[in-house]
Formats: C-alpha cells, sequence, structure tokens
C-alpha cells in the first residue's frame, strides 16, 4: 500500500517549486525529469554553473516532496491497515488513491513568474510538456518511473524471498 500511495501522490499531487521570481505547481516526478534533462547541459561550458543552480533547485525540491509524500504515504497505510475488513480497506484504500489521481481533473497545475499564474489541467500540462519537448516526453518520464519502481519492487522481493529461503 505505502508504493502504491507514494505512487500516486508523486505523480499526481501539485507540488510546489519556488525559484524566487518563478513559482510551479507541478507533479514532484517533473522536478525528477527536470534534473535529467539537464545534466547533459553541466557539460557546455558556458551553462555550467547556471545548470548546477537549476539541478539544485529541482534536487533539494524533489528530496523535500519525497519525504513528504513518503511520510504520509506510511500513515495513510498505518491508517487503512487499522480497518480489519479486507473489503471495506480494498474500497478505503482505492478511494483515497482515486482521489488524489482525480486531482489531475482539475486546474491546479501551473506556473507564472514575471507575469500572472495560468492554471491547466494535469492534461492540458502533458499537452505543453509534449508540445515544447516532443510527443513522447510525458510518455517517456511516467514511463521511465514506473520501470524503476518495478525494478525497486522486483529487488525487494528478490531480498524477501532470500531471507526466508523460499
Amino acid at each position: 500500500m505505502k508504493w502504491t500511495l507514494f505512487t500516486v501522490l508523486f505523480l499526481f499531487a501539485p507540488a510546489l517549486l519556488f525559484m524566487v521570481m518563478a513559482v510551479m505547481f507541478m507533479p514532484a516526478i517533473f522536478f525528477a525529469a527536470g534534473i535529467f534533462a539537464m545534466i547533459p547541459k553541466v557539460a557546455v561550458p558556458a551553462h555550467t554553473s547556471e545548470t548546477l543552480v537549476f539541478i539544485g533547485f529541482f534536487g533539494v525540491h524533489l528530496l523535500v516532496y519525497v519525504g513528504l509524500y513518503w511520510l504520509i504515504s506510511m500513515v495513510l497505510a498505518k491508517i487503512l491497515s487499522l480497518i480489519r475488513n479486507p473489503v471495506a480497506r480494498n474500497v478505503a484504500f482505492a478511494a483515497v488513491c482515486l482521489g488524489v489521481a482525480s486531482v489531475g481533473l482539475f486546474p491546479v497545475y501551473g506556473s507564472g513568474g514575471h507575469g500572472p499564474m495560468t492554471w491547466e489541467t494535469l492534461l492540458g500540462v502533458f499537452k505543453g510538456v509534449n508540445d515544447d519537448y516532443g510527443p513522447f516526453s510525458v510518455a517517456t518520464v511516467y514511463g521511465a518511473y514506473f520501470l524503476g519502481l518495478a525494478a525497486v519492487l522486483i529487488h525487494r522481493k528478490r531480498r524477501r524471498r532470500e531471507k526466508t529461503g523460499l
């Protein structure tokens, strides 16, 4: 339950990115994508220091939200585990996940800086990202996250099997 709750928060919950004059509300996964997108620019001497500053901004925000979302997912999983009836627990779990994911249907994501904030739904953000960075940008970011998560979960399951001898 913890990993699923964390994933839903990481992929859908609007997270604040504050960079002095620029403010963004995006899912935290975009902070990780921003870091990976900027790594190649570190090698360009004219852009190295500026790129490192942006990587630092994204990195600090990413660490804060990963910790916050992990804490929230642990608390929610603990609360949901108190429900004894497995059907009721699964219904409550699904309701929480769908509730967080449904945030993407509302215009709560956006950015602004020197001008006014613009607000969009998550699909509007996806369209803007794909228009700016290529047609498969969002699919690549979300797909890479799911592949990484699958690798972590498979590794955990193997380690658990090795410990128990099954």
